[in-house]
């Protein structure tokens, strides 16, 4: 095994923490004061400086110099009497730390575009794009400036660094309509690139797709260049995972995996709003890297500043809890802030070989697909809504740009898959994230039961994978557009898995239905228990805002009617109809449920707790087998649980913080209980964080654990 396939490998297996030198200056005796602190503190991985830059007047990086030298890109930095990036890599290297470059891909100055206009990346107007951050300029992949790039990576491989990160390289809104995108383009598909957003035509599609490509090749050239060279250095660009628009910029795991050493993904949730971001957003960001990495390091980025306020900190128990959600999720390389991370950075050095090659035991997997999120379109509708009481007996139907209309479709679809999410979260299910990738025959045999909230586009393999998934005695649990589009975004005249999921697809929305309600019709364990809070009938819920309109194969899989349309929130109950809104049926060995309607967007917005009640005992009827671990108290608190060889990890995340975000505490979590499938018994169980031993009971296969409280945050050891 080389150099380069080793530090891979190592870095995939464990957890490391990334950290800064904290240098005053680069002399000698500085970068030995430094490394030497880092290792104290706990830091695995340590940034060295590889250039310096000037910036114009918006603060964008306008010419670059080199801290080593010869440079075949940049200027070498005044007054260097010495390889300056070569000298820390040689003394972090004695003191056994990993070292990692920063070099800019993505943001330039006014001067830089002055001298490289022909590189820029350029709008359908043929203007440039100049507004990056409110000012800045980004190049292309396609241009020449590959061959820069190349160069530069090569120049600081060749002084012993040991990973390279690429800020960037990314697409921004609006571009590229640069020459060589238009060439290469029209040498693909025949066509000239689309000037206007147009869901609904298929070029338009092709041409988000066009730019995943050219990152992902942008990238692989670098990677060879680097492996031709006999280069160890790895490299690797920050992408995101979580659920903002990534086909703006064309930033996925999934299409950059080739091109990428380390997946890493960031999850800057300060950079809007936090009203309606969720806590547990950071685990999401690192359950859906671990899947996608398919044995590749994967690193979490996690913001410390209140953004844009670049200046103003987010406050310390939320930092703490971030990078806690990394770590129990899957992540292998975390971000050290000493002021937070401290006592947590030594608790995993001291049990570090419990957490080297752990996997989740988690047997079920909810879908996040990239591509169903990228091509989600639906067109608007006349609103069925209620007006303000000045205005009831006027209602305007406004026709909306495509943008917005997109814009509101990935809403649904966002909406829809974190609904489900948190829903898995209160029932204290362990579960993964899987992404578009793991759709194969081969990954899905690790688990019992699928979920696919919305998702829309699939491939003949994955469809052709998840019916095998069903025939062999796989649960599923789907609900509204799912499979009613190829991976390429084309529409379908019915769903893809229309056998597995008991219905034909008619071709209609049913919707908005903002105060409607379905009507439950037959006694089945799905339903046992519900509803919960309904004054009316005994036998009606509140339907989802929008259903599909579906034909059963047969009228005994339907649990489950829409309820016509009521005029307003107050008139009498409507008649049933014959749309089916819940579907339950047998496929194969496997069980089925379907939602024809957006259910996990509906408890997203409205949180109604029939519906946590109707998924957690769908999961136990689809589910051949019992889940391999259960929580019994507060739904505040979430479980992640792995097995390495010879012990389980649980990591237990608490939620309950006072009234919004950003919170300064988290409020103690009591009297839980956890139980967990186990094939041996063990010698002791030890929650890590408290430092104390817990009592537990061992009977029938299963452990049960008692945890009389929990802080923020808890790692529980069970070990042979």
């Amino acid at each position: 095994m080389n150099n380069r396939s080793s530090l891979m490998e190592k870095l995939a297996k464990g957890i490391f923490w990334l950290g800064s030198l904290r240098l005053k200056s680069l002399t000698v005796e500085e970068i030995r004061k430094a490394c030497r602190e880092a290792v104290e503190r706990g830091v695995d991985i340590v940034d060295v400086r590889s250039y310096t830059c000037t910036r114009d007047y918006g603060g964008a990086p306008d010419e670059e110099f080199a801290l080593f030298y010869p440079s075949r890109v940049l200027p070498v930095a005044k007054n260097l009497e010495r390889d300056l990036l070569k000298l820390q890599v040689d003394i972090a290297h004695e003191f056994g730390l990993i070292t990692r470059t920063y070099l800019n891909a993505h943001w330039y100055g006014i001067n830089f575009y002055e001298k490289h206009k022909d590189w820029a990346q350029i709008k359908a107007d043929g203007s440039p794009i100049d507004n990056l951050y409110g000012h800045g300029y980004s190049m292309c992949v396609n241009t020449d400036y590959k061959e820069r790039m190349v160069k530069l990576v090569l120049d600081v491989a060749k002084r012993g660094v040991d990973i390279i990160f690429l800020d960037g390289p990314a697409y921004y809104p609006g571009a590229c309509y640069c020459n060589s995108c238009k060439e290469k383009f029209y040498e693909i598909y025949g066509e000239d690139i689309p000037k206007e957003e147009d869901w609904n035509d298929p070029l338009w599609r092709r041409f988000i797709k066009f730019r995943y490509r050219s990152l992902a090749n942008f990238l692989v050239s670098l990677q060879r260049a680097l492996q031709s060279s006999g280069f160890k250095t790895l490299l690797y660009s920050n992408t995101s995972g979580q659920t903002w628009p990534v086909w703006h910029f064309a930033l996925s795991m999934e299409e950059l995996w080739e091109g990428e050493s380390i997946l890493a993904a960031e999850s800057y949730q300060y950079y809007t709003r936090t009203i309606g971001i969720p806590v547990w957003l950071y685990g999401w960001t690192a359950k859906y890297g671990n899947s996608v990495k398919r044995g590749k390091p994967f690193c979490l980025f996690l913001s410390g500043a209140h953004a844009p306020w670049t200046y103003y900190r987010i406050p310390e128990v939320e930092r703490k809890l971030a990078t806690f959600q990394g770590l129990a999720n899957g992540a292998n390389i975390l971000e050290y802030y000493e002021d937070v991370m401290k006592d947590l950075v030594k608790l995993v050095k001291r049990w570090n070989k419990y957490f080297e090659g752990i996997k989740s035991i988690a047997n079920v997997a909810l879908l996040w697909s990239r591509s169903s999120a990228d091509f989600m379109y639906d067109e608007p509708r006349k609103m069925i809504t209620e007006v303000t009481f000045e205005a009831q007996a006027v209602q305007v139907e406004q026709v909306k740009p495509p943008a917005n209309v997109k814009s509101e479709s990935l809403k649904r679809y966002v909406e829809e898959v974190r609904g489900f999410y948190e829903m898995l979260i209160r029932l204290h299910v362990p579960f993964d994230l899987i992404s578009d990738l793991n759709l194969t025959s081969e990954d899905l045999k690790k688990y019992d039961v699928l979920i696919l909230p919305s998702s829309l586009c699939m491939s003949e393999n994955q469809v052709k994978a998840i019916e095998n998934f069903v025939e062999n005695g796989g649960g599923l649990i789907a609900s509204y557009e799912v499979s009613l589009r190829n991976e390429y975004g084309d529409p379908l005249d019915n769903f893809a898995l229309s056998k597995v999921l008991g219905v034909e697809y008619l071709g209609k929305i049913y919707g908005p239905l903002p105060w409607d309600y379905m009507k439950l019709v037959k006694k089945h364990s799905i339903l046992e228990g519900v509803p919960m809070y309904s004054r009316a009938s005994e036998d009606m819920l509140p339907s989802p805002e929008y259903c599909l309109t579906t034909k059963p194969y047969s009228e005994d899989y339907v649990l489950a009617y829409q309820m016509t349309h009521m005029a307003s929130r107050y008139a009498q109950l409507g008649d049933v109809t014959e749309l089916p809104t819940i579907v339950a049926l047998s496929y194969g060995k496997g069980k089925v449920v379907y939602f024809t309607g957006n259910f996990g967007g509906q408890y997203w917005g409205y949180g109604f707790l029939d519906y946590v009640k109707i998924i957690g005992n769908s999961l136990k009827w689809v589910s051949s087998v019992e889940f391999p671990a259960r929580l019994r108290g507060s739904e505040s608190v979430e479980m992640t649980v792995y097995r390495g060889d010879s012990w389980y990890l649980i990591f237990l995340a608490n939620y309950n913080f006072v009234v919004r975000r950003p919170f300064c505490s988290v409020n103690e979590a009591s009297n839980l209980s956890i139980k967990v499938k186990t094939d041996f018994t063990p010698s002791r169980v030890r929650a890590l964080v408290q430092e104390r031993d817990l009592g537990f009971k061992l009977s029938e296969g299963f452990l049960t654990i008692a945890l009389p409280k929990i802080g923020e945050y808890e790692i529980i050891l069970i070990g042979e």
